[in-house]
């Protein structure tokens, strides 16, 4: 592939783009899931040790992952906030607070009712009709979306919302085209056993130099247990290495100032503008 380079790297020490295998040992600096790292420190920083004895990378995991860990949590959250809605609107609309005598429910007492009781036992407690078409179909979305964030879950949640396959398999491929500003999309790399990773550009760690081998060989000599070390398997070309670090830049530089800084400002801007006014308008 002409974006990852295992072999005439054309260059022994390390550069930016360098992407090595995460050893097994380096939990004290790695999640489980982030098997592999790029480094992100720029050449000319690395050559002259801006860094000192580091290296700054960015660690990478599955595409799969990603949209387990990440995507698939926020698709649950937003589907259990409707489901909640829609049986909080079917609990009012039955008048059963007025027969018990109770206040309506809100959104947030079902959600934490919802962790104390199941909603079929919620429904039948408030003496509902369990036969009602309604009740049935968010009783059943409701008990896959409060239980383990799973694919298989998530495709059991789309069956049941009459979604066809073609349409469930373009969701999942737009969630990675149209993937959150802190990840990046890689199609793949050798060392990978799975199609597709994501880098995550928000999670900047350091690396010191002596944790870092440049070859199979160098991992063997390494005078520790080389399952704490990064072992370099290639590096990515240099439009793709730019690119990764340019949408790095990026995302460090759309930093939110604070509300009040934000309410200064305008405040500011506005009695310059009138000072500015008072002093010339006579002119």
């Amino acid at each position: 592939m002409s974006y990852f380079y295992e072999r005439d790297l054309g260059h022994d020490g390390v550069l930016q783009g360098d992407v090595f295998k995460v050893g097994a040992l380096c939990d004290d600096i790695f999640l489980e899931n982030e098997k592999w790292a790029v480094v992100i420190t720029a050449d000319c920083d690395i050559e002259k040790k801006k860094m000192g004895n580091t290296f700054t990378v960015l660690p990478i995991i599955l595409a799969e992952d990603y949209l387990r860990d990440i995507w698939l949590v926020e698709v649950f959250n937003r589907e259990k906030e409707e489901l909640i809605e829609k049986a909080v609107e079917i609990i009012n609309n039955s008048g059963i607070s007025s027969i018990k005598g109770c206040n309506s429910i809100t959104n947030e007492s079902m959600d934490t009712w919802l962790n104390e009781e199941p909603i079929e036992s919620i429904f039948k407690l408030l003496e509902l009709d369990m036969e009602d078409k309604k009740i049935i179909e968010v009783s059943e979305k409701l008990s896959i979306v409060l239980d383990d964030v799973t694919m298989t879950n998530f495709f059991s949640l789309r069956k049941h919302q009459k979604r066809t396959e073609k349409k469930i398999k373009k969701e999942i491929m737009e969630a990675i085209k149209k993937c959150r500003d802190e990840f990046y999309f890689i199609p793949d790399i050798p060392c990978s056993e799975s199609i597709g990773l994501m880098i995550k550009l928000r999670s900047i760690r350091a690396i010191h130099e002596s944790r870092v081998v440049i070859n199979e060989l160098g991992a063997r000599l390494y005078q520790d247990d080389q399952r704490k070390t990064l072992i370099r398997v290639g590096r990515f070309s240099d439009y793709l290495r730019y690119s990764i670090s340019q949408n790095f830049a990026l995302l460090f530089s759309r930093i939110g100032m604070p509300s009040q800084f934000e309410s200064d400002n305008n405040v500011s801007i506005e009695l310059i503008s009138n000072s500015i006014w008072g002093k010339h308008n006579g002119l």
